[in-house]
């Protein structure tokens, strides 16, 4: 199953120039959201976080909770290498 799953394929995927702009947007965007959403200007993400791992503990499924030592990453870059 893994095999028809999953692999290797030989494609890939290159920006399209005339769309520079709209990606610099985009990315623009990103960086806001991420900037308020996981480096402190707001902690929703952190209490967010918090509450499934409540729920999780509560529901007996401690090993889905995420660890308290499970930091957000420091950087876009980061993210991105996590993900």
């Amino acid at each position: 199953a893994a095999r028809q799953m999953g692999g290797l394929k030989d494609v890939s995927y290159r920006p399209n120039a005339a769309h520079v702009p709209v990606y610099e947007q985009l990315f623009a965007e990103y960086r806001t959201l991420y900037a308020y959403f996981g480096r402190g200007e707001n902690d929703v993400m952190k209490r967010l976080r918090a509450l499934r791992r409540e729920v999780l503990l509560a529901q007996g499924k401690a090993d889905e909770a995420p660890s308290d030592s499970a930091a957000l990453p420091d950087t876009i870059e980061q993210s991105a290498l996590d993900h």
